[in-house]
């Protein structure tokens, strides 16, 4: 990362590298000019991709505000949770169990969420439907729901997903 985003100057990655240096933050989004001429916004969240208390946004500020080039007014602040629940029906075979299912069907929906945030603006539903089919034991569904709808879930530019409730019935 440090030859592939050369932090100088005060330029983008120069504030990415100063956030993540704060201890409590795993992940951080900059934006030039966030509120006009002068000003850098910097989103962050914490390592498990989540948002953070105010004292890591104050501390994250701090660190920047010691490091940073005279000039622009930085804003720091937590990455908002967008909370995603999904339910499903499902056939499976008789080597597993609506609670296995579930389980790994919840760790692996995690795991993907995790590793969108901040990279993808739109939980695709096909995707979610994807991981659900991958799931071992998991031979089709019925029905398939993210946040009440069997639709595409859009991410605010200021929000991470966040694993709500999975629940699974056969």
């Amino acid at each position: 990362a440090y030859l592939q985003t050369p932090a100088t100057s005060g330029n983008v990655h120069h504030y990415e590298q100063w956030a993540l240096e704060t201890s409590g933050v795993g992940a951080v989004k900059v934006t030039p000019l966030e509120n006009g001429p002068g000003t850098v916004g910097v989103l962050i969240v914490g390592p498990e991709k989540q948002p953070v208390d105010n004292a890591i946004v104050t501390a994250c500020a701090a660190h920047i505000e010691e490091n940073r080039p005279i000039g622009p007014a930085v804003i720091v602040s937590s990455a908002e949770g967008l909370t995603i629940n999904v339910t499903a029906t499902v056939s499976i075979s008789a080597s597993t169990t609506a609670e296995m299912v579930q389980a790994s069907f919840a760790e692996s929906l995690d795991t993907y969420l995790k590793s969108i945030a901040f990279v993808k603006y739109e939980l695709l539903y096909n995707q979610v439907s994807y991981l659900l089919m991958g799931i071992d034991g998991v031979e089709d569904f019925s029905s398939l729901q993210i946040n009440g709808a069997a639709e595409s879930v859009t991410i605010a530019a200021k929000q991470v997903p966040v694993l709500g409730t999975v629940e699974v019935t056969v």
